[in-house]
Protein backbone atom coordinates (compact mmCIF):
# COMPACT_ATOMS: atom_id res chain seq x y z
CA UNK A 1 0.00 0.00 0.00
CA UNK A 2 2.85 2.37 0.85
CA UNK A 3 4.31 1.92 -2.63
CA UNK A 4 0.98 2.57 -4.35
CA UNK A 5 0.41 5.73 -2.37
CA UNK A 6 3.91 6.94 -3.10
CA UNK A 7 3.45 6.34 -6.83
CA UNK A 8 0.11 8.15 -6.77
CA UNK A 9 1.75 11.30 -5.48
CA UNK A 10 5.05 10.95 -7.36
CA UNK A 11 3.83 12.90 -10.37
CA UNK A 12 3.23 15.93 -8.20
CA UNK A 13 6.74 15.82 -6.78
CA UNK A 14 8.10 15.70 -10.32
CA UNK A 15 6.38 19.01 -10.93
CA UNK A 16 8.42 20.45 -8.03
CA UNK A 17 5.26 21.12 -6.05
CA UNK A 18 5.76 19.55 -2.65
CA UNK A 19 2.43 20.79 -1.22
CA UNK A 20 -0.47 18.63 -2.45
CA UNK A 21 -4.05 18.07 -1.40
CA UNK A 22 -6.31 15.06 -1.63
CA UNK A 23 -10.09 15.50 -1.52
CA UNK A 24 -11.83 12.44 -0.09
CA UNK A 25 -15.20 11.45 -1.50
CA UNK A 26 -16.73 10.86 1.92
CA UNK A 27 -16.16 11.39 5.64
CA UNK A 28 -13.14 9.76 7.25
CA UNK A 29 -13.73 6.02 7.27
CA UNK A 30 -11.88 2.75 6.85
CA UNK A 31 -11.68 2.84 3.04
CA UNK A 32 -9.40 5.90 3.33
CA UNK A 33 -7.21 4.41 6.05
CA UNK A 34 -4.29 3.88 3.66
CA UNK A 35 -4.06 7.58 2.85
CA UNK A 36 -4.51 8.66 6.46
CA UNK A 37 -2.05 6.16 7.94
CA UNK A 38 0.55 6.98 5.27
CA UNK A 39 0.37 10.61 6.32
CA UNK A 40 0.46 9.81 10.05
CA UNK A 41 3.46 7.51 9.64
CA UNK A 42 5.32 10.15 7.63
CA UNK A 43 5.53 8.23 4.33
CA UNK A 44 4.55 11.30 2.31
CA UNK A 45 6.90 13.54 4.28
CA UNK A 46 9.73 11.07 3.67
CA UNK A 47 9.01 11.39 -0.05
CA UNK A 48 9.25 15.17 0.22
CA UNK A 49 5.51 15.80 0.09
CA UNK A 50 3.30 17.83 2.37
CA UNK A 51 -0.10 16.19 1.89
CA UNK A 52 -3.30 17.82 3.08
CA UNK A 53 -6.15 15.29 3.27
CA UNK A 54 -9.52 16.99 2.92
CA UNK A 55 -12.59 15.34 4.39
CA UNK A 56 -15.81 15.32 2.33
CA UNK A 57 -17.80 18.52 2.31
CA UNK A 58 -21.06 18.51 0.36
CA UNK A 59 -20.51 22.14 -0.67
CA UNK A 60 -17.30 21.17 -2.51
CA UNK A 61 -17.33 20.13 -6.16
CA UNK A 62 -14.23 17.92 -6.15
CA UNK A 63 -14.04 17.66 -9.95
CA UNK A 64 -14.17 21.42 -10.43
CA UNK A 65 -11.63 21.97 -7.65
CA UNK A 66 -9.14 19.63 -9.34
CA UNK A 67 -9.74 21.10 -12.79
CA UNK A 68 -9.31 24.63 -11.42
CA UNK A 69 -6.17 23.74 -9.47
CA UNK A 70 -7.72 24.34 -6.04
CA UNK A 71 -7.15 20.67 -5.14
CA UNK A 72 -4.34 18.48 -6.48
CA UNK A 73 -6.11 15.11 -6.32
CA UNK A 74 -9.62 13.91 -5.58
CA UNK A 75 -11.21 10.52 -5.22
CA UNK A 76 -14.16 10.00 -7.49
CA UNK A 77 -16.41 7.39 -8.97
CA UNK A 78 -17.41 6.09 -12.38
CA UNK A 79 -18.90 9.47 -13.34
CA UNK A 80 -15.32 10.58 -14.01
CA UNK A 81 -15.25 8.32 -17.08
CA UNK A 82 -18.17 10.28 -18.55
CA UNK A 83 -16.52 13.58 -17.62
CA UNK A 84 -13.34 12.50 -19.38
CA UNK A 85 -15.27 11.39 -22.46
CA UNK A 86 -16.94 14.82 -22.52
CA UNK A 87 -13.53 16.49 -22.72
CA UNK A 88 -13.26 17.78 -19.14
CA UNK A 89 -9.53 17.11 -18.96
CA UNK A 90 -9.88 14.48 -16.24
CA UNK A 91 -7.05 11.98 -16.20
CA UNK A 92 -7.23 8.82 -14.10
CA UNK A 93 -3.95 7.97 -12.44
CA UNK A 94 -5.09 4.73 -10.92
CA UNK A 95 -8.25 2.79 -10.49
CA UNK A 96 -9.05 1.01 -7.27
CA UNK A 97 -11.76 -1.58 -7.32
CA UNK A 98 -13.61 -2.49 -4.16
CA UNK A 99 -16.27 -5.01 -3.50
CA UNK A 100 -19.40 -3.60 -1.99
CA UNK A 101 -20.66 -4.97 1.29
CA UNK A 102 -24.22 -4.77 0.00
CA UNK A 103 -26.03 -7.99 -0.72
CA UNK A 104 -29.41 -8.82 -2.17
CA UNK A 105 -31.20 -11.68 -0.46
CA UNK A 106 -34.34 -13.52 -1.44
CA UNK A 107 -36.02 -16.63 -0.17
CA UNK A 108 -34.98 -19.83 -1.90
CA UNK A 109 -38.66 -20.53 -2.50
CA UNK A 110 -38.92 -17.39 -4.70
CA UNK A 111 -37.05 -19.16 -7.49
CA UNK A 112 -34.98 -16.01 -8.11
CA UNK A 113 -31.29 -16.84 -8.54
CA UNK A 114 -30.29 -14.07 -10.96
CA UNK A 115 -31.07 -10.34 -10.98
CA UNK A 116 -32.52 -10.76 -14.47
CA UNK A 117 -35.13 -13.14 -13.03
CA UNK A 118 -36.68 -10.28 -11.07
CA UNK A 119 -38.30 -8.71 -14.15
Amino acid sequence: MRTLLFIAFLCTSLLANDKVSLQLKWKYQFQFAGFIVAKEKGFYRDAGLDVDILEFDDSVDALSDVLNGKTTFALGDSSLVQSSMNGSGVVAMMAIFQESLYALMVLESSGINLLEAMN
